[in-house]
């Protein structure tokens, strides 16, 4: 039996850095959404982009939005039932020391984010194709690099077989590989 390919799309708030003015929480958060329904979400996301007084196209950014604004897209994505959204939330006091170089944050972060996608993916019999959003000063070489890591290492519990590899990152220009 064919599994179900499902689009998994990752993108991250709060400063990876550590600060006495940074947040203590970086957040990572992935939405996913069954292939077959991603022209349903494409039009949810425009009905909601109308709803919000923002033009075609326009990029959503949860932190530019009044308290009202925010409320109305929390309740629309809430209620489409085919979207399941995953968030890790590390506590950057937390860290061991080596944590503090921001990419070795981001990706320990990424770590855990891809472990819960692909139980998720694979216990619904699917296999996901990752695309994370541009991070800046980020190259996509250590994301590829990173992954490969995890792959050797047997303590890790990504579900392999639930993943379409290479991972993607958009930037704008689209999506590199």
């Amino acid at each position: 039996m064919a599994r179900t390919v499902y689009r998994v799309f990752v993108d991250e708030s709060g400063v990876r850095a550590h600060g006495p003015k940074t947040s203590q929480h970086f957040v990572m958060s992935a939405c996913i959404v069954p292939d077959a329904r991603k022209a349903d979400l494409l039009a949810t996301l425009a009905q909601i982009r109308i709803d919000l007084g923002q033009p075609a196209g326009h990029t959503i950014a949860f932190k530019n939005l009044s308290h009202q604004s925010r409320l109305h897209l929390a309740k629309k994505l809430g209620a489409v039932p085919y979207l399941t959204i995953s968030n890790v939330i590390v506590c950057k006091r937390e860290l061991p020391v080596a944590m503090s170089d921001v990419d070795a944050a981001y990706l320990y972060t990424l770590r855990y984010l891809l472990e819960r996608v692909t139980w998720f993916v694979d216990d619904h019999g699917g296999q996901a194709y990752v695309t994370f959003a541009h991070i800046d000063r980020f190259k996509i070489m250590k994301l590829h690099s990173y992954i490969g890591i995890l792959r050797a290492d047997p303590s890790v519990q990504i579900r392999w077989q639930a993943l379409f590899l290479p991972v993607r990152m958009e930037t704008m220009q689209g999506a590199t590989g």
